[in-house]
Parts: structure tokens; C-alpha cells; sequence
């Protein structure tokens, strides 16, 4: 049995207010965000981790690169399956994007164009964690990735469905759906192809 520490990044800067997703550097941690990581790093000490795998993205990058100077693995690893979704709008600010998608990444229009559907997030995220818990059976990792491909592990563990209803939102929440706050961690149990959420770490305080 593998555990998985599972920590959305940290509060972060978006000063033109845009749907950032796969934005790069232009959307770094806010000193908030760098001292939600540092907090939830020392929680970790304890948990034995023996290695932490990363979206490549900045502000994921940031938060790993924090979480390793706590928790001092040497196994620091970026995981190109981590990313945030894929989708053509990235870029648009929010104003322009909610009046021609209501606030939906998922908007029919944006599948047609290539933007990824929740099933497609859902298969590559659980295939990291098979793939990690294969590679190191009975260990504890820490993954660092974001809102939605988080959300779809606990769609998962909950035996959810794969929809909008089931996924929730941050910018939109519905009622009586949570989502994963930014800096929480996410605490998996994973055995013979089975994920089962644990726990869940709220964002500390600051």
C-alpha cells in the first residue's frame, strides 16, 4: 500500500484576473502561498516521504522546491501528467471568458476545439499514481499539482461520476460540493489499483 500526500499549490498572483491553467511564470506563488507550503511542509516531516513529484509549472514548481527544503528527499521530480487542464482558452481574461462559456472549462465548444474533458484529466492523473505506486510499492509520496485534476482523485475515491455536478468549482462553488483549496493537501491511500481519500488538510491559517 502507497500513500499519497497530495498538495494543491499555494495561494497565488493573477493580476490581469485570467484563466490561467498552463501559464507559466506569469502566474507565480503570492508570499501567502509560499507560507501556506512552508506550513503544510513541516506537517510533513512526520509522514516519511520519500519522494515528491511536481506539475511543471511555476507555481507548482515553487511549492515542490519549498516542500524539498523541508523535507529534504532528493527525489524531486517533475510529472508532466500533474499539469492543470489543457483548454484553448487559456489567457482569456475571466469577464471575457464567463460571458461566452459561463464559467465552464468543460463548455462543449472548448471540447471540440481540444480542451480536455474531466474523464481525460481523471485517466492521466490515476495513471500517475499507478505508475509511481508500481515504482515505489509501499512508500509515501507527496504529488504537487492543482484544482481540478486534484478533484478528480476524489471522484474517484468517492465513485463519483465524472461530471461538472460531481466536480465542483472554486470561482463558482456549488453547494454542498467540495474542492480542494489552494495550499490544502489531499491524503490518498492507494492498493491494488484502488484509491481511497484518507484525510483531507485544510490551508493553514497565516
Amino acid at each position: 500500500m502507497s500513500t499519497f500526500y497530495v498538495l494543491r499549490h499555494g495561494d497565488i498572483l493573477n493580476p490581469h484576473q485570467v484563466v490561467y491553467l498552463r501559464m507559466d511564470q506569469e502566474i507565480p506563488l503570492s508570499d501567502l502561498g509560499k507560507q501556506q507550503v512552508a506550513i503544510q511542509a513541516e506537517r510533513l516531516r512526520t509522514c516519511h516521504i520519500q519522494a515528491i513529484y511536481y506539475s511543471p509549472l511555476w507555481r507548482t514548481k515553487q511549492s515542490a522546491h519549498i516542500l524539498e527544503s523541508v523535507l529534504k528527499t532528493n527525489h524531486l521530480i517533475p510529472e508532466p501528467k500533474l499539469l492543470e487542464v489543457s483548454n484553448p482558452q487559456q489567457g482569456t481574461a475571466f469577464h471575457d471568458f464567463d460571458r461566452r462559456y459561463h464559467g465552464d472549462l468543460y463548455h462543449p465548444d472548448l471540447i471540440a476545439q481540444g480542451g480536455e474533458t474531466i474523464p481525460q484529466v481523471a485517466e492521466r492523473m490515476m495513471s500517475v499514481v499507478q505508475q509511481i505506486a508500481h515504482q515505489n510499492p509501499n512508500q509515501s509520496i507527496v504529488l504537487v499539482s492543482h484544482g481540478d485534476p486534484i478533484k478528480t482523485f476524489w471522484l474517484i475515491s468517492d465513485s463519483l461520476a465524472f461530471n461538472k455536478q460531481n466536480l465542483g468549482s472554486e470561482r463558482f462553488p456549488i453547494p454542498g460540493v467540495p474542492y480542494p483549496a489552494k495550499g490544502s493537501v489531499s491524503v490518498f491511500q492507494h492498493t491494488e489499483n484502488q484509491l481511497t481519500r484518507t484525510d483531507y488538510w485544510l490551508p493553514p491559517e497565516v
